[in-house]
């Protein structure tokens, strides 16, 4: 019973090797990175098992971090019945360690995805796109005293996927079993990085997908799939029995038109007292909860951290830095 997830994530599935995931990284042979258009904003909303979002990353105006996120998920069960759950989730982090994270995840029972798909609305909240496809807003749409959301986000740099498509495939090109999708805003007023790194399961051969970019004054100096993650110091963690980060460095290089090097790195150290660690299965509602932990057995984790790090951009010869603020997830699926 529930092979099918297992199969379809790759974690108990037979061995099919590296050669059968098809990373994005091997788009950008022909094409390092597209820009996206308004069209590529529309939610996909696929009819089997899935998982979609839109995360929108924020730093406050007195530095704290905060993030608003829409997701949306099918879990397609055995008697191919679809259980389908939408939350919006928000979260503001505390910097004061005596202080608890102002953290609202609700499960919305009403929604619909609007104008062609470009909109969500619910009865309780609504992230919607701005006709030029430059600007979303999210609002919530009832009074709630733990959260009230009206938030505005405007491209400050150009959107982006890696390669054609962004989208990394697992096993038959045709037909594939699973695929990995993202899509970025990078935000720019200054300096603005970002890394998402993945490693496949064992019957992928741990294989590691990676893409980033580098954004100078609202320009792109550098997207494609050759950023790096690493965990330089890790430290066990015996409530998960997990490796936990404890200092980090994220690297991008590549070369401009005119064949000049560029690369960036940023190193990072966290504090002992992480920011926060969420386990995930302890978010899903019950009945869902149910239905993926009886089909896979995993038990993800999410390490947040969020400290105060240096930027450092070598832009063919041109040397630049930055001190900014490095908000870091680490999520370990066992």
């Amino acid at each position: 019973m529930f092979d099918w997830a297992k199969n379809a994530v790759g974690l108990v599935d037979k061995h099919h090797g590296a050669s059968a995931l098809h990373s994005v990284k091997g788009q950008t042979d022909e094409v390092p990175f597209t820009l996206t258009e308004k069209q590529d904003e529309r939610w996909n909303i696929i009819s089997s098992t899935c998982l979609e979002s839109k995360t929108f990353y924020m730093t406050t105006d007195t530095g704290r971090l905060a993030l608003v996120q829409v997701q949306f998920t099918n879990v397609l069960s055995s008697a191919s019945n679809v259980k389908t759950t939408v939350q919006f989730g928000v979260k503001l982090f505390s910097d004061d360690s005596s202080e608890p994270h102002l953290w609202n995840l609700a499960t919305v029972s009403d929604f619909s995805f609007p104008n062609d798909k470009y909109d969500f609305v619910s009865s309780q909240c609504a992230m919607k796109l701005s006709g030029d496809g430059k600007t979303y807003t999210v609002k919530s749409t009832v009074k709630n005293p733990d959260c009230t959301v009206d938030l505005k986000f405007t491209q400050m740099a150009p959107p982006f996927v890696v390669g054609k498509d962004g989208t990394t495939h697992f096993g038959d090109i045709k037909k594939p079993s699973g695929k990995m999708k993202h899509k970025f805003w990078p935000r720019s007023p200054t300096f603005s990085a970002l890394s998402m790194e993945f490693t496949t399961p064992s019957s992928y051969d741990s294989t590691v997908v990676s893409v980033g970019c580098v954004a100078v004054d609202g320009k792109l100096i550098l997207a494609n799939a050759n950023s790096t993650a690493t965990h330089v110091i890790t430290k066990h963690d015996p409530d998960s029995d997990l490796p936990e980060p404890k200092a980090i460095t994220y690297t991008w290089s590549d070369k401009s038109d005119d064949g000049l090097e560029i690369s960036a790195e940023i190193r990072a150290a966290f504090p002992e007292q992480r920011m926060d660690r969420i386990d995930v299965m302890d978010e899903m509602p019950k009945l869902l909860r149910g239905i993926v932990v009886g089909a896979t057995g995993v038990q993800p984790f999410i390490y947040q951290n969020g400290p105060w790090a240096k930027i450092v951009v070598d832009n063919g010869g041109e040397i630049k830095e930055e001190e900014g603020r490095l908000y870091c997830e680490a999520i370990f699926i066992t």
